[in-house]
C-alpha cells in the first residue's frame, strides 16, 4: 500500500449507508473532544483555541494518512 494518502483508498469504497452511524459518532466524539481539548491547553498553560486546533487538525492529519478507517484520535494524539 505505498499511495501518497492511504486515506483515499478506503475512502473509495465507502457505504453510504454507514453515514448516519459516522455521523452520530463523530458528534459524540466532538461532544467529548471539545471540552478535553479546552482542558489539557489549560494544563500546558496554552490558550484555549490551542486546545481546539489540536483536535481538529490533528485529527484530520492523521485521518488523511491513517490506512485503517477504524481509528479514533483524540487531543492527547496530537500533542
Amino acid at each position: 500500500m505505498n499511495v501518497p494518502i492511504p486515506a483515499l483508498t478506503w475512502l473509495r469504497s465507502y457505504d453510504k449507508s454507514w453515514l448516519r452511524g459516522d455521523v452520530i459518532a463523530g458528534i459524540t466524539l466532538a461532544a467529548y473532544l471539545l471540552p478535553a481539548g479546552l482542558g489539557d491547553a489549560s494544563l500546558a498553560n496554552l490558550p484555549p483555541e490551542a486546545g481546539l486546533y489540536a483536535c481538529l487538525f490533528g485529527g484530520l492529519v492523521f485521518w488523511l494518512f491513517c490506512s485503517s478507517r477504524h481509528t479514533v484520535i483524540t487531543v492527547t494524539s496530537a500533542i
